[in-house]
């Protein structure tokens, strides 16, 4: 069974990238769209899962995800 999380969010550090990577519970394979300097590279076509807040995901990016399960869009408000 996949479980590829794409992270779709451009990162602004390797810090950041890190830290998103060590929070990924260990049976989620977590890929980045934009990777800064070590995460592992992905894009729609590998995602289980999109996790993304600011970047618009529309119907060309989710119909490209053709095994997308969850799209996810951690916010406040």
């Amino acid at each position: 069974m996949s479980n590829v999380v794409l992270y779709c969010e451009k990162l602004p550090t390797v810090g950041m990238e890190t830290l998103i990577s060590e929070l990924c519970p260990p049976e989620l394979e977590l890929r980045f769209l934009h990777p800064v300097e070590n995460g592992k590279p992905g894009d729609f076509e590998d995602a289980d899962f999109l996790l993304g807040s600011i970047r618009k995901l529309g119907k060309e990016e989710i119909d490209r995800a053709k095994n997308l399960k969850l799209i996810h869009v951690p916010a406040t408000g």
